[in-house]
């Protein structure tokens, strides 16, 4: 039944705002209306002009006071929401002390109720609050101004019920009105942004494809062209037929790595529905990072960048998805090379952590990550629509995708690091998949 009572947080914020811009102008609107009925020489009793009446009770020099202070303190309020909620009430109720005086002259005269007509309607259309408060406040105040008038000026307490119910009733209504039209506003604006902010995520989305795309197909495609180069200077040179099988299989793998990758990338919803496929075997740990770092390594020899590879035993098998993880190791891989100067080290090392679970750590002594990023990787909050994936390079491309893969193979990803002082990339994954 009161459901146009109920605000939020946001909106009441609103509201208050709008009742500083408001009340801003309308200080000084009162402090020039006391100033004119100071110095004004006409009344509503001949020979009893308002300037004398105001001399004489200070209603208008105490309202040209208390009008004064209020703008003064939202003036310099500098946003403290107390100071500002303080200096709007301090306007509003001189507004209606002023108003109800005016009109108490002005009954006493029998010239009606015009001031605290005008006054109510104003402050309601002007003065945005919770409306429990403005509604009582205006039936306390013109309950005030009703004995105030009848049983201590001994006005006509007909005449002066019936307008002032009227006055009463017309300003609740104002003031309900104006109240639904400035939710409506707000709202109106509030669902604009939150489109504005949907579209955003859907630019950022594009970007990510983009960003990620561009991030995965030239590390393969790096490998290729190394890989080609190098035949291309033993064509030269003399050619070895071993290593002509060895770079040729590395090509060939890189091309079939280059064309899975295209296949998933065309599909950006995959990753953000976790709807990535996958194709479970037993594959050899130990011999597949050996080859990454091998299909990697024209990249690494480029910038005379050490990589070790450190294995517990030849043989460590887990049940996964072969691709998955490839394109999980080139990442982090081609991160490491990305991101370490020349001549420096990356370190790879795989081995078992108990029965269920085989650790790979990817190591580097490059530029590193802040510390905002790492709590962007670690958050699992974070989807590909949201992360960074198009920033600027050295702040770690890719490795939100990293943690959703992992995710999909029942891995996850812990990774430390500071800028200056390299990145160390720990990836677990279980030894035997479960869906």
């Amino acid at each position: 039944m009161f459901e146009f009572l109920k605000t939020d947080k946001e909106y009441l914020a609103y509201a208050h705002a709008n009742n500083v811009d408001n009340l801003k102008k309308f200080a000084p609107a009162g402090v020039v209306i006391c100033l004119l009925l100071l110095t004004d020489r006409s009344g509503p009793t001949p020979g009893v002009p308002y300037n004398h009446i105001f001399n004489s009770d200070v209603t208008g020099v105490t309202s040209i006071v208390l009008f004064a202070l209020g703008w003064i303190m939202l003036k310099f309020a500098r946003q403290n929401v107390v100071v500002e909620k303080t200096a709007c009430w301090i306007i509003v109720f001189t507004a209606y002390i002023l108003a109800g005086s005016i009109s108490y002259i002005s009954v006493s005269s029998d010239e009606g109720l015009t001031s605290v007509a005008v006054a109510y309607l104003m402050i309601s259309f002007l003065f945005a609050e919770r409306l429990h408060f403005q509604i009582a406040i205006l039936l306390a105040n013109s309950l005030f101004f009703y004995v105030l008038t009848v049983f201590v000026g001994g006005a006509d307490p007909g005449g002066i019920r019936i307008a002032l119910i009227s006055i009463v009733f017309l300003s609740m209504l104002v003031v309900v009105t104006m109240d639904k039209q400035r939710k409506e506003v707000f709202y109106s604006q509030k669902k604009i942004a939150e489109q504005v902010k949907e579209l955003n995520n859907a630019l950022d989305v594009k970007a990510a494809f983009f960003g990620h795309m561009s991030h995965e197909l030239r590390t393969p495609l790096n490998a290729i062209i190394g890989f080609s180069d190098m035949l291309k200077t033993m064509a030269k040179t003399g050619i070895d037929p071993n290593k002509v099988e060895e770079y040729a299989t590395f090509i060939n793998s890189g091309g079939n790595h280059l064309l899975s990758l295209v296949n998933d990338l065309l599909d950006q919803n995959k990753l953000e529905t976790g709807e990535v496929s996958v194709s479970i075997e037993p594959i050899n740990v130990g011999r597949l990072v050996s080859n990454y770092v091998d299909e990697l390594k024209p990249i690494s020899d480029n910038k005379n960048q050490q990589v070790t590879v450190e294995l517990e035993n030849d043989y460590i098998e887990i049940e996964s998805d072969r691709r998955i993880f490839k394109q999980i190791i080139y990442n982090i891989l081609s991160n490491a090379q990305n991101y370490t100067p020349e001549n420096g080290l990356i370190e790879v090392s795989a081995r078992r952590n108990g029965e269920e679970k085989v650790e790979i750590n990817i190591k580097d002594n490059g530029q590193g990550m802040p510390d905002e990023v790492m709590d962007q990787i670690h958050n699992t909050n974070i989807s590909v629509r949201s992360h960074f994936i198009s920033q600027a390079k050295g702040t770690g491309l890719g490795l939100i995708i990293v943690r959703q893969l992992l995710y999909r193979l029942g891995g996850t990803i812990n990774a430390t690091s500071s800028i200056g002082a390299g990145t160390n990339i720990l990836l677990s994954f279980p030894t035997k998949y479960s869906n």
